[in-house]
């Protein structure tokens, strides 16, 4: 839905992961684009009704956020930020950490971390039912 205008060019220096124009003004731009969808989940999440101090019910739904290649649990965390905003109360969100820093030794062994660190949670957490992984 969004292009980004990039200014500069591509080069030998941008593949070796040294920041060029063009990288930083799309940085830039996805910062702003998060403050101003924030800004919207916020409003949406004012105009419910504050959710009860004691939930009746806990949550039914776990979903589970990933980070990719060289990530942190920290990646992720707007994503959590906005669905906490409009469900608290049915709803967990985990910012999986058990392959942070260990995300070179291939994709078996992150996903028996990953699955080790889902399984804890699901095992403490009954209440569950469904889960989502992003």
């Amino acid at each position: 839905r969004h292009k980004w205008k990039l200014s500069g060019s591509l080069s030998a220096s941008s593949a070796s992961g040294i920041r060029d124009d063009s990288s930083w003004v799309c940085l830039q731009q996805l910062r702003k684009d998060r403050s101003e969808y924030m800004a919207r989940i916020k409003s949406l999440a004012a105009s419910r009704p504050p959710p009860s101090p004691h939930p009746t019910s806990a949550p039914s739904t776990l979903i589970v956020c990933a980070h990719g290649l060289q990530g942190t649990k920290g990646d992720l965390s707007f994503l959590k930020e906005a669905i906490e905003a409009i469900d608290c109360t049915h709803t967990l969100v985990l910012l999986a950490g058990s392959n942070e820093g260990k995300t070179t030794d291939g994709v078996a062994k992150g996903g028996c971390r990953l699955a080790n660190e889902i399984m804890q949670l699901v095992e403490a957490t009954p209440t569950l039912r469904y889960i989502s992984l992003v």
